[in-house]
């Protein structure tokens, strides 16, 4: 049963939470486009087709929102080739390094700040 749960949760599309909260409140007039534009790059970056996009965004919107609109947005955002937010996601690469903190950095007296100038030119 757990292995059949695993591969269900597999198959859920992931939303962010930004997303999830900007589709439960649709934008007022004047500002729907706008949010069209941060919605489709998100779902997009998500692997969402751009036909459950336009789905969730025709389902969002009352009808001044025109699906010539929507659909001109979701072409717009697939030319832009966006990627996956990176919540949930490892972010480094198998072979990458974490990256190193600084050593402590030493304070400079100025005689070896004048010697590492090459000395004060007057």
């Amino acid at each position: 049963m757990s292995a059949i749960r695993s591969v269900a949760h597999m198959n859920t599309p992931f939303i962010p939470p930004r997303t999830r909260a900007e589709l439960s409140r649709p934008a007022s007039v004047g500002h729907r486009h706008d949010q069209l534009v941060k919605i489709a790059l998100s779902l997009l970056g998500q692997c969402f087709s751009p036909e459950a996009v336009f789905a969730q965004l025709r389902s969002s919107y009352p009808f001044d929102v025109t699906d010539r609109e929507i659909r001109s947005v979701i072409d717009w955002a697939i030319s832009k080739n966006p990627q996956p937010c990176g919540y949930n996601y490892k972010t480094l690469g198998d072979n990458s390094r974490p990256l190193q903190r600084p050593g402590k950095v030493e304070r400079v007296i100025a005689e070896q700040a004048t010697a590492n100038v090459g000395g004060v030119r007057g």
